[in-house]
């Protein structure tokens, strides 16, 4: 959390109803604007559901393997299901729907999933492979 403070840039809601002030001569604001989801009352950066959904994609890949497929639904969209090649597939787009929301801009997903995929990476070395893992089956018994 101590990078959003940090950095304090604003959310999609602020930025396109004080368009005017943001220094570029191409952009209006609109004033009526209103996101399809709730703005957290916090500045952006980066989007928490990408570096959540990264960080145990990451963990999944390094156990299991990324060819994996899956499939989802969801109790917001009745009868929708995604279906997924891999782990990293569902995790990039697990970050999306803040975009789509109008809570997050791209760069925040984008950040968000490249620093969870870092924690991932650091919580994989970390603890001993899973039963039945690539890594265990890869190094005898533990790494």
């Amino acid at each position: 959390m101590a990078a959003k403070y940090h950095f304090r840039f604003w959310r999609p809601y602020t930025a396109i109803r004080r368009a005017a002030e943001d220094g570029n001569p191409h952009t209006e604001p609109d004033h009526a604007w209103q996101p399809l989801l709730s703005t957290p009352p916090i500045p952006e950066y980066p989007a928490a559901a990408a570096d959540l959904s990264a960080a145990a994609a990451e963990i999944l890949i390094r156990n299991f393997g990324d060819h994996m497929r899956l499939k989802a639904t969801s109790t917001t969209l009745p009868g929708v299901t995604r279906r997924f090649e891999s782990l990293t597939q569902a995790a990039w787009e697990a970050g999306l729907p803040r975009v789509y929301g109008g809570i997050h801009f791209l760069r925040a997903v984008v950040d968000g999933y490249w620093h969870g995929k870092g924690i991932g990476r650091a919580v994989s070395r970390a603890l001993p492979p899973a039963p039945g893992s690539r890594e265990r089956s890869l190094s005898g018994a533990d790494r």
